[in-house]
């Protein structure tokens, strides 16, 4: 069994979910935020039967959350004193709660106002624990959030604490959809590469990412082959959290520039968005020019020839509809990381290449 400290992060393997929770919280009020299938599946029920102390209970999170949802799901809770906030989820739930925890140290301010400003959220006074649930965003990793608002067709990053304590149980996978399984570890996929062709990179984000690959590229594939396979399962997660910690260090780059407007127009995964593209920006580009190993830049093509990520494209949007579309731009503060200039000529140019 692996254990990882990482200051001010401790990860680790778990068989036993409860005892792991009960273990890491402080003493007083807790608050668990997940979805509803573990409601419905009965986690949820007995987490809160089982966890020490009064739990509360947030558990209708779902994928792209909406700033308006997090904004009436703290006001539910400001007020509470809590003490521990324990997220069960994919990236979606373990964004919420870092954005509620940022927010429960006690601001004046509403969470509209403070994403709205772009300022950092306060760091969380008492114990923050994720237990992830797909192989993904790194969310369990990473000082940022990601909440989405369809109203106004925005995407906003807010700068807040990652959580303290990362608990992995690969059973938690074993149920997983096939798509939800695929999009999530396209993500962390994405994100590792992503940290390698960006301006930001160092030494240590290299290491991260690299690990990374050798992770997803090899648990990927017999994780779809064998759903129940554990050990591949626990590769994702791993792999997943080396890629969020790459990220953390560097921010993603052209391939999220170019993937967030198709989730917000179109409602493309957001895995599949910023993963579709990836292979025709580097036979566009080169390995050797993105500064990406041979090796691994090959394994990475076999690997998405194999998904035919075309065919899950088309499930949603056809290429011309993309380019065609006068919504579509480039976020420039994710294409400037890239570590060549680009524009969206250029996207369009790589999107028409992606077939």
């Amino acid at each position: 069994m692996q254990s990882v400290k990482t200051q001010p992060q401790v990860v680790k393997e778990s068989t036993d979910i409860i005892a792991s929770i009960s273990e890491a919280l402080l003493p007083g009020e807790t608050l668990l935020i997940t979805s509803q299938s573990f409601t419905t599946s009965g986690i949820t029920s007995q987490l809160v039967e089982e966890l020490n102390g009064p739990v509360h209970v947030l558990d209708t999170v779902t994928s792209h959350p909406q700033l308006d949802f997090v904004e009436a799901s703290y006001g539910q809770f400001r007020e509470r004193g809590i003490t521990n906030v324990v997220c069960l989820g994919g990236g979606s739930v373990i964004d919420v709660a870092k954005v509620i925890a940022g927010m429960l140290p006690g601001t004046t301010k509403t969470v509209t106002e403070v994403v709205k400003e772009k300022k950092a959220l306060t760091a969380f006074s008492g114990r923050s624990i994720a237990i992830p649930t797909t192989s993904g965003t790194g969310a369990e990793v990473t000082a940022f959030a990601t909440l989405w608002d369809k109203k106004s067709a925005r995407k906003y990053s807010i700068t807040c604490s990652k959580p303290d304590v990362v608990i992995f149980e690969p059973g938690l996978c074993l149920s997983l959809p096939r798509q939800t399984t695929l999009y999530a570890a396209l993500d962390a996929i994405s994100h590792a590469v992503e940290s390698l062709w960006n301006v930001n990179r160092t030494p240590e984000s290299e290491e991260l990412a690299i690990k990374a690959l050798q992770n997803l590229l090899s648990g990927l594939p017999e994780v779809l082959s064998d759903p129940n396979n554990r050990d591949a399962r626990k590769q994702l997660q791993w792999g997943a959290w080396f890629a969020g910690s790459a990220i953390n260090i560097t921010k993603t780059a052209v391939a999220h520039a170019i993937s967030y407007p198709l989730t917000l127009h179109y409602n493309i995964p957001h895995g599949l968005a910023c993963s579709f593209t990836l292979r025709a920006i580097l036979e566009d580009s080169g390995a050797a020019q993105l500064k990406i190993p041979e090796d691994i830049a090959d394994n990475l093509i076999n690997v998405l020839e194999n998904l035919s990520l075309k065919d899950e494209m088309r499930r949603f949007v056809g290429w011309r509809n993309i380019v065609d579309d006068e919504n579509f731009y480039l976020d420039p503060a994710r294409s400037e990381n890239f570590i060549f200039p680009v524009d969206t000529r250029w996207a369009k140019k790589i999107v028409l290449a992606s077939p």
